[in-house]
C-alpha cells in the first residue's frame, strides 16, 4: 500500500488531500433464476486514487476518485455430467470468468446526509453472465441521518460491494469524522452475501476498512446424494494511506508598524 497527500490550507481552515488505496475481496454468492440457482466464488484485488476536500467544521467532506480492480470468478461446486446411459461421469468445474472493472465515483458526506454515485465499467460478470461486451452498471448509495446514528443502503457502491460481489446492502451504523478528515465508522446489516459487519479505523496515517459477511449454507444434490459445505460469505479489506497533516489555523491580522502609528493628540485639542 502506497499513498501520498498534498494538503494546502486556506484562511478558512478548509484543506484537501490526495490519497491512494488498495483493496481485495473474496467470497461466494448464490445466483437465483426462475427455475434454478447456482453458486459462484470470486477473488478480486485493485487500487484506487481520490481527491478529498474537508471543510473547517469537519462535518462536510467530498471525494472524487476512481478505482480499478480485476480478478476472476467460477462455479463454486463441481457439475456432475452424465453419459448416454445416464451414469454419472467425472465431476467438472465450470471454467472461470475474468473480472476487470473501472469504477469512477463521487462521494459527498454532510452533517445529516451522505451519498455515493458512480459507474462500474468493464467486464462485470454478475451471476455468470458470459457476455463479452463491456458492461456499464450504475453504482449508488446513501447515508440518511447524522454520523453518530444513521441508516444506509447501496448497490455496487464502494470497494466492498463492487462486482462481482453480491451488490445490494442495507443496514445501520455509527461513526464520526476526525480532525484529519478520516472517518471512524462501524456498520452492520444485510447484503447479498448475508449478514455483514464493516468498519473504518484510522491507525495513524492509515485508514483500515475490513468487512465480513456470512450467509446460509447451500445444499446441492448429485443424484440422490446431498452435497453440503458451500456457505455464502464475503471477506474484504480496504486500506488508504496519506501523509500526516494538520490544518494550519486561520491567520490573525498583524499589528501596525510604528511608522504608520497616528501622532499623539495634544491634551487641549482632545478636550476641545
Amino acid at each position: 500500500m502506497l499513498g501520498f497527500q498534498f494538503a494546502p490550507s486556506d484562511s478558512s481552515g478548509r484543506f484537501t488531500f490526495w490519497a491512494v488505496e488498495a483493496h481485495a475481496a473474496q467470497g461466494l454468492y448464490e445466483d437465483n433464476d426462475i427455475c434454478s440457482s447456482s453458486l459462484w466464488e470470486y477473488r478480486t484485488a485493485g487500487a484506487g486514487f481520490a481527491h478529498v476536500t474537508v471543510d473547517p467544521d469537519r462535518r462536510f467532506s467530498r471525494e472524487v476518485g476512481v478505482r480499478l480492480y480485476g480478478g476472476s470468478q467460477q462455479s463454486a461446486y463441481d457439475v456432475v455430467r452424465y453419459d448416454e446411459e445416464g451414469m454419472p461421469m467425472e465431476p467438472a468445474r465450470i471454467d472461470g470468468q475474468p473480472v476487470s472493472v473501472l469504477a469512477p465515483y463521487v462521494q459527498v458526506e454532510g452533517r445529516h446526509l451522505g451519498g455515493h454515485l458512480g459507474l462500474q465499467v468493464g467486464q462485470v460478470p454478475l451471476g455468470g453472465d458470459e457476455s463479452d461486451d463491456p458492461g456499464i452498471l450504475p453504482s449508488f448509495g446513501a447515508r440518511l441521518g447524522p454520523r453518530p446514528f444513521h441508516f444506509h443502503f447501496g448497490v455496487l457502491d464502494g470497494p466492498h460491494f463492487g462486482a462481482p460481489a453480491a451488490a445490494a446492502h442495507v443496514g445501520i451504523g455509527t461513526g464520526t469524522l476526525t480532525s484529519r478528515g478520516q472517518e471512524v465508522r462501524v456498520q452492520g446489516g444485510v447484503s447479498g452475501s448475508g449478514y455483514y459487519v464493516s468498519g473504518a479505523l484510522p491507525l495513524g496515517d492509515v485508514l483500515v476498512e475490513p468487512m465480513v459477511a456470512l450467509g446460509p449454507a447451500q445444499l446441492r444434490y448429485s443424484g440422490t446424494q446431498e452435497e453440503t459445505g458451500h456457505r455464502v460469505y464475503q471477506a474484504s479489506l480496504r486500506a488508504r494511506y496519506h501523509l500526516s497533516y494538520e490544518a494550519a489555523p486561520a491567520g490573525r491580522i498583524p499589528a501596525l508598524p510604528d511608522s504608520f502609528a497616528l501622532p499623539p493628540v495634544a491634551p487641549d485639542t482632545a478636550a476641545q
